[in-house]
């Protein structure tokens, strides 16, 4: 593909014209997060661009989490104590009790946002069409996306993640797509599972 074949970068104000539909997992859901929060949404250091997209965890994903972390804990009490003797085990409430509220609370610092040309995510900034690094590693199940721009700025985060909000994978990808273009170093795993290959020649 020659560069006057990319996609150009929206405008840095406007966000227009927004770039074509990034590829996708092969199980990709749509989930915008919570939406209604906006004093929530990341914002970007001065000098650069507006919010185009954002993400922030819901409050059923907080619950689902908390939820299953209180129930691997009691799994793990009992299996520990071979049944459940450790209900009368005062302490171990309070530990299990305290492990659910972080885990509720925790996930709530899971922001994400993207401008025409950058991506925030839990405060770690990078501009998407100055990356040095595109590549994908495993973390647990899933792929991570890690991204390294030229000032030495890092970001990593789940692939599934990132591509919930379609729009904001679709801002994101195109700067991947002209920073890989433009020599970003890549591995085997972000050409093939990002589709790179048969886009950037």
């Amino acid at each position: 593909m020659k560069p006057t074949e990319l996609p150009p970068m929206p405008d840095k104000h406007t966000g227009e014209p927004r770039p074509p539909r990034a590829p996708l997992e092969s199980d990709w859901k749509p989930d915008y997060g919570d939406r209604k929060n906006l004093s929530r949404v990341l914002q970007p250091p001065p000098g650069e661009g507006p919010v185009l997209e954002w993400r922030n965890a819901s409050h059923g994903e907080r619950i689902f989490y908390a939820a299953f972390m209180a129930l691997a804990g009691a799994g793990i009490y009992t299996w520990k104590s071979s049944g459940f003797s450790w209900v009368g085990q005062w302490y171990l409430w309070l530990i299990l009790i305290a492990i659910t509220v972080l885990s509720y609370l925790l996930p709530k610092n899971d922001r994400m946002s993207a401008g025409a040309d950058w991506f925030n995510h839990k405060g770690a900034f990078v501009k998407t069409y100055e990356l040095a690094s595109v590549k994908i590693t495993r973390a647990f199940v899933h792929a991570s996306l890690d991204l390294v721009d030229r000032e030495g700025s890092k970001t990593s985060t789940n692939l599934p993640d990132i591509q919930q909000n379609r729009e904001l994978w679709d801002l994101v990808y195109n700067g991947i797509l002209h920073s890989v273009h433009n020599g970003a170093e890549t591995n085997s795993q972000a050409l093939e599972q990002l589709r790179l290959r048969s886009r950037i020649r």
